[in-house]
């Protein structure tokens, strides 16, 4: 009988490491978040979040329906858009105050 093989160390990232890749993170979406907004008028940013809204919830459906590999990617995609979305309104929000 041969030896069981030995478990894999899983290392947990430090807490400044995980505050850095949450900061990295959101810092990716307020780029993101800015191109919409110097392309689209405040009405027209607020279409553009409905029809993100609703392109995320039909890739949801399929992604819980068929989850292939196609139908998640369309879902990881729907929901990067949607955030980017969402960060624009809130940025256009707080500078019209």
């Amino acid at each position: 009988m041969g030896r069981k093989p030995a478990r894999r160390t899983y290392r947990r990232p430090l807490p400044q490491q995980r505050t850095e890749d949450a900061a990295q993170d959101q810092q990716r979406l307020d780029s993101a978040a800015r191109s919409p907004l110097a392309s689209f008028s405040p009405e027209q940013l607020d279409a553009v979040f409905r029809e993100r809204e609703f392109l995320l919830a039909e890739a949801d459906r399929l992604a819980q329906f068929d989850p292939n590999p196609g139908n998640l990617s369309r879902y990881r995609f729907a929901r990067a858009q949607y955030d980017a979305a969402r960060v624009a309104l809130d940025i256009q929000d707080r500078q019209s105050r």
